[in-house]
């Protein structure tokens, strides 16, 4: 009886998990039919925004020095770079000379360069634009939240 119950549960919870996702998308589709505001959101990302790179990664992707370049078009750039080289090895990337110069990657690491962990060498690579001369001077710092009280055990009244 308790295992017909645990699996009656489990399926109940599968169904619902799947009555909110078809919510979820119901409402969205009713707040932006055309999907024009999920384009725009999309456009906004920090991925694709173009940003100014280190000087190293210029020479790297032969930019010049003017040139902006987003994350995602960094990514798209090295993978293919590693593709048209022969640098992968099934899934695990052999840097050669002028990548590991640029990546930067600790020896013991090497054996488990993937495409996902790029990112995290390429990173340093991009500068981050400095809020306007301007703004004032506690504009681009966010606000620290207060503290939360400590949830402590509700009080039993005898």
């Amino acid at each position: 009886m308790a295992a017909t119950t645990e699996i009656t549960l489990e399926a109940l919870y599968a169904e619902l998990k799947s009555v909110h996702r078809e919510v979820r998308k119901i409402r969205q589709h009713i707040e932006d039919p055309t999907g024009e505001k999920a384009k725009l959101r999309s456009e906004n990302s920090t991925f694709k925004r173009p940003l100014d790179v280190s000087d190293t990664l210029r020479e790297f992707l032969k930019l010049s020095p003017t040139d902006k370049i987003s994350r995602a078009d960094v990514s798209k750039r090295v993978n293919e770079y590693v593709k048209t080289n022969n640098l992968k090895n099934g899934s695990v990337i052999v840097p050669d000379e002028a990548l590991q110069n640029v990546l930067k990657v600790p020896i013991a690491e090497l054996e488990g360069l993937t495409s996902l962990k790029l990112n995290k060498y390429l990173s340093p690579h991009f500068i981050k634009p400095t809020p306007p001369a301007d703004a004032p001077a506690g504009a681009s710092a966010p606000a620290t939240p207060a503290p939360k009280a400590a949830a402590g055990r509700p009080k039993v009244k005898a």
